[in-house]
């Protein structure tokens, strides 16, 4: 039974093509439209009056304020626009579906090869310039062997990147159901290396609530990168002196991973695209933003375990980032594999080289 103020609505929202949802201000659904219904029950969380919202919004859940906000959130495949108002302690949600182009399978095949074709020689040089450029002990020659380490990074993660995305291609490369991880072992593994690396960037980088064993659908290397790839926007994007937060919390079988920072935020107009690959715009392209895959590979990984993705930002203050990912019983004894990378390098500096200094990148530092 719809109460008046749901029933009002309902008469303005039940002929909409797009998904809406009222919720009151203790996240309680007081009225949603079939289309909204239909799209919940498709990701198997389906809408019942006055029970608690559908994980995916929770995340950007807020009565704080009675202007509109805006986020953008990934289900399943697919990518929506959310528009919240807020109005006499309730919130009114309008989801619109957007639109991608897709990238052809050869296209990236091509782009995977000739990366590493590049990638390869470069890498050798370095090696070889490392005894040259110890015995002229320059600083300055040091100073260019550290750009040059650090581009060749910066060309493995693309690479990485890239790959995934052509291996997905491929069902057989999707993890199966016995691929699971504790996630909170990921979590103070990827904290553990950002710690000292935040530093060297003047940010204050914390790790809160990551506490038991929790269990998630999903590679640990790959969730790892999608974990790095968020903090890494958050370094490129927070000035000195910002912070940096990644937070574990788990409610209702469900894990939330947030990583929010005080950085300069996302600009509206890019809201609509910037989960799309290769989209780098405005503010946004200065050498350290790379190529526009971050976003998207984090929606392709969390896509992988079931999750979801939801980003809410404001121009000035800083942007937010939750994944969403079903817990699951172990079905064996879980550990943290070790994944060899290109000439040992190391994932976090790997990950994190869009947005560390290249004094991180000096040969004595990769040893």
């Amino acid at each position: 039974m719809l109460s008046p103020t749901a029933s009002s609505w309902a008469q303005l929202f039940d002929g909409f093509s797009n998904p809406v949802i009222l919720s009151d201000s203790n996240q309680c659904i007081q009225y949603f439209n079939v289309p909204a219904q239909q799209l919940f029950s498709a990701f198997d969380q389906p809408l019942t009056l006055k029970q608690e919202l559908p994980s995916a919004l929770t995340t950007i859940f807020s009565v704080e304020s009675e202007e509109r906000f805006s986020a953008v959130l990934s289900l399943n495949e697919t990518l929506y626009e959310v528009t919240t108002h807020t109005l006499d302690g309730s919130v009114l949600f309008f989801l619109q579906r957007k639109t991608e182009q897709s990238i052809p399978p050869q296209l990236l095949l091509s782009l995977v090869n000739k990366i590493q074709d590049i990638t390869a020689p470069l890498m050798y040089v370095s090696q070889l310039l490392v005894p040259i450029v110890e015995s002229i002990n320059n600083p300055k020659s040091e100073r260019y062997l550290s750009i040059l380490n650090q581009n060749c990074y910066r060309l493995v993660r693309i690479m990485h990147m890239l790959s995934m995305f052509e291996k997905s291609l491929d069902s057989s490369s999707l993890p199966d159901s016995s691929d699971q991880c504790n996630i909170t072992d990921v979590c103070h593994k990827v904290a553990a290396q950002v710690g000292p690396l935040a530093k060297q960037l003047q940010l204050d980088f914390s790790l809160e609530g990551a506490e038991g064993s929790h269990t998630v659908h999903g590679k640990s290397i790959h969730l790892e990168r999608m974990l790095y790839q968020l903090i890494s926007n958050a370094m490129k994007f927070t000035p000195a002196g910002g912070e940096i937060k990644l937070q574990m919390k788990v409610v209702s079988q469900r894990v939330y991973l947030t990583v929010s920072d005080t950085g300069i935020g996302v600009p509206d107009h890019m809201l609509n695209t910037i989960f799309h690959r290769f989209e780098e715009e405005g503010a946004f392209t200065d050498i350290s933003s790379g190529v526009g895959l971050g976003l998207s590979f984090v929606r392709h990984v969390a896509r992988l375990s079931d999750g979801t993705v939801a980003l809410t930002s404001k121009e000035g203050k800083g942007t937010r980032v939750t994944i969403t990912l079903p817990l699951e019983k172990p079905s064996y004894t879980l550990h943290t594999p070790t994944v060899a990378l290109e000439s040992d390098l190391s994932l976090a500096l790997v990950e994190l080289s869009d947005a560390l200094p290249s004094s991180c990148f000096l040969p004595s530092d990769l040893e």
